[in-house]
């Protein structure tokens, strides 16, 4: 007949008592397989997206004072910031 597991069975619980008179429970270091990996170097981080094409009738140019790009048309229209 099949013995019914028990909170009180010592292969459970183990056999031996910690300072305070309760079981304690072995320890069993779990083997593993898996090996450490060697560190990664840091990546570089990856470069950036391709600016969608401007709409059409509208260019872009580089400001000569302060390098920054603004976006101008044929018609006059200037801004600094990209037209959608």
């Amino acid at each position: 007949m099949h013995k019914r597991p028990s909170y009180f069975d010592p292969d459970i619980i183990g056999s031996e008592k910690n300072a305070l008179g309760l079981y304690s429970t072995p320890t069993k270091t779990p083997k593993s397989s898996v090996t450490a990996a060697a560190p990664r170097p840091p990546s570089t981080p990856p470069p950036p997206l391709p600016k969608a094409a401007l709409p059409v009738g509208w260019y872009a140019a580089a400001d000569e004072a302060t390098g920054k790009e603004y976006y101008y048309t044929a018609e006059g229209a200037v801004t600094w910031e990209r037209p959608q």
